[in-house]
């Protein structure tokens, strides 16, 4: 199970990289909710395409993903981790990261 989990997380991120926005949000439920620090609980597959539309539009580029924790129990799973992004802005780059 943890290596499913993995590899769900490795192919939106290279999906969203790619710039493929669209299969990113796939692998969200039509009814997903989308935490997002500092922002409102975007809510469905549509709203949460929105909202990483708009962030390519502000120009966030590349997402690097590591997992901390996976853990799973029947039908439910969850993951931790760590996000690194890359940015661009006004030519440069400019890179974050979270949790």
């Amino acid at each position: 199970m943890e290596q499913e989990i993995t590899d769900v997380t490795i192919q939106f991120q290279d999906a969203f990289n790619r710039g493929d926005v669209a299969a990113a949000v796939e692998f969200y439920t039509d009814d997903a909710k989308f935490l997002h620090p500092g922002a409102e609980i975007v809510s469905g597959k549509q709203g949460i395409k929105e909202f990483f539309e708009a962030g390519r539009a502000f120009g966030l580029r590349k997402l690097n993903f590591g997992s901390v924790e996976i853990e799973y129990d029947g039908n439910l799973a969850y993951e931790r981790g760590i996000i690194h992004m890359e940015m661009e802005a006004e030519g440069k780059l400019m890179t974050d990261k979270g949790k």
